[in-house]
């Protein structure tokens, strides 16, 4: 998976935020420095290097062996390892990815709006409650009111050379379910 700052929307939001933070009318001189500070970190202060972390090579080494030694406190830890379980095994080697099932279920060879491809849909972020992340939100929002998600569906290219029988695989709707329950777990109960 990226980072949200490999898209699109990140540097729409990257430019919308400077050119709010000259104008003050729009922004407190305390919100101008929180938001400049938060972009600062974006670019290349803690928030940077920790996106960048997160795409470099594995950085939860015997992460089996951790959680097995783990012994949580709480309720919402305890949910929380049961989620880190179960998504290991939706993660990782021979394991599929999720963006390999991407679908565009209204294709068009040449559409008046681009629809948005998994890659925007689904990234990884520091926050989900920090303005860069509610900008980015707003304006994929306001994309989608004028064209379409792509979806992760089970497909099959046909050719001469098909051997089986199509059959359906569910790993896109158990990653979805897996995912939604572990981001508002993540969002909401810690």
């Amino acid at each position: 998976m990226d980072d949200l700052k490999g898209t699109y929307y990140y540097d729409m939001t990257e430019d919308c935020m400077e050119r709010c933070t000259d104008d003050p009318d729009e922004y407190t001189p305390d919100d101008r420095r929180r938001i400049t500070r938060l972009m600062a970190s974006y670019d290349d202060g803690k928030i940077a290097r920790l996106l960048k972390r997160m795409r470099g090579r594995a950085f939860c080494t015997g992460l089996e062996d951790g959680l097995e030694s783990c012994r949580p406190q709480t309720d919402g830890e305890r949910k929380l390892l049961e989620l880190v379980r179960e998504g290991m095994t939706l993660m990782g080697k021979g394991v599929p990815c999720i963006m390999d099932y991407q679908y565009d279920w209204i294709y068009e060879k040449e559409p008046d709006f681009m629809p948005a491809p998994l890659e925007s849909q689904i990234l990884l972020a520091y926050s989900t409650n920090d303005e860069i992340v509610r900008d980015m939100m707003s304006t994929f929002n306001v994309d989608m009111q004028e064209s379409y998600n792509l979806t992760p569906v089970s497909t099959m290219l046909l050719t001469p050379e098909t051997d089986r029988i199509f059959s359906m695989d569910d790993f896109p709707e158990r990653f979805a379910g897996w995912f939604n329950r572990f981001v508002h777990h993540a969002t909401h109960k810690i």
